[in-house]
């Protein structure tokens, strides 16, 4: 009797042990967990020479410089672990990199992006509706890793937009010039700049937006 008493008290040591690792989120002592812990994205205005968040989540196609995914990973397990991280817009792989990391060690991997348009410069039809490209990174399995949640981040959308057309309704015409002229010489410096007019994407927006519009007027994916 006493035999069998030890056996139940084992079994329910052991049932609240497990239990307990579950409550503290499934890791235990020597467990294997690498992580994307942010993604972000940026952009090299270059006309001011600085390098900033994407102000807002509308591109257009043929920026002068592309958009940079910074993508922040860690190894939050006890092992040093090598791994790949992907970043993707949509279900596309845009790159990438191989990671080794102690345990308690994160990095930031940089992938560039530029925005594509369907149709672009071919087919106008193509391009519309506007797509919505979704960011995100993936950091592959480990050997060992039980719990993948968090292998996985999604950093939020970007809709990419003919060129010219700043109010994003498909057309290229004289609505947009007006756009272009409340915004006319303002810079990503000043609180009441707007990169939807800001067609190269380089900080300022001026004569050369100016220009691009002109090669696009009535040229939008409805006109």
């Amino acid at each position: 009797m006493f035999q069998l008493n030890m056996k139940k008290i084992v079994i329910m040591a052991m049932v609240s042990v497990f239990m307990l690792s579950a409550v503290l989120g499934g890791r235990a002592q020597g467990s294997h967990d690498v992580a994307v812990t942010e993604v972000g994205l940026y952009h090299l205005y270059r006309a001011v020479g600085l390098v900033k968040p994407l102000i807002k989540p509308e591109a257009y196609p043929r920026w002068t410089d592309p958009i940079d995914i910074n993508v922040t990973v860690k190894n939050e397990g006890d092992y040093s672990e090598s791994f790949n991280v992907t970043a993707y817009c949509n279900e596309t792989a845009i790159g990438m990199k191989n990671v080794t990391l102690a345990p308690g060690e994160n990095k930031t991997l940089t992938f560039t992006w530029r925005p594509y348009l369907p149709g672009y410069r071919s087919n106008r039809s193509e391009a519309w509706p506007y797509p919505v490209y979704i960011v995100s990174a993936n950091a592959s399995v480990v050997p060992g890793e039980v719990y993948t949640d968090n292998n996985v981040f999604i950093d939020g959308t970007v809709k990419v937009m003919w060129p010219g057309d700043g109010n994003g309704d498909g057309h290229v015409n004289v609505l947009d010039l007006g756009h272009l002229g409340v915004y006319w010489l303002s810079s990503c410096l000043c609180p009441w700049y707007t990169p939807l007019t800001d067609f190269n994407a380089d900080g300022k927006i001026n004569v050369i937006d100016l220009g691009i519009l002109g090669v696009n007027w009535h040229s939008g994916p409805l006109d």
